[in-house]
């Protein structure tokens, strides 16, 4: 699940979080959050990650899963940017 986090012109992070929490994905993937590139308003990724109960998330260059390799629950994942 690729979601917006950031608020402002997207959904903020509690409303992300309560539909990560509904549909149930294995691989959660915070996106349009406030970084050092962007200078838009934003809120950073850390309140999602508060809202989804996770304490860090180290970020990661790229990102593959197949069928056997999904985690058996939900886990966020952070994208470099």
């Amino acid at each position: 699940l690729l979601v917006p986090v950031g608020g402002v012109s997207t959904i903020d992070a509690p409303v992300a979080a309560e539909i990560a929490r509904r549909l149930e994905p294995k691989v959660v993937i915070p996106m349009h959050y406030k970084t050092e590139a962007l200078s838009r308003e934003l809120e950073p990724v850390g309140r999602f990650l508060t809202e989804m109960g996770v304490e860090q998330v180290a970020s990661q260059p790229k990102l593959s899963f197949n069928k056997s390799s999904l985690p058996a629950s939900t886990q966020v994942f952070l994208l470099d940017y």
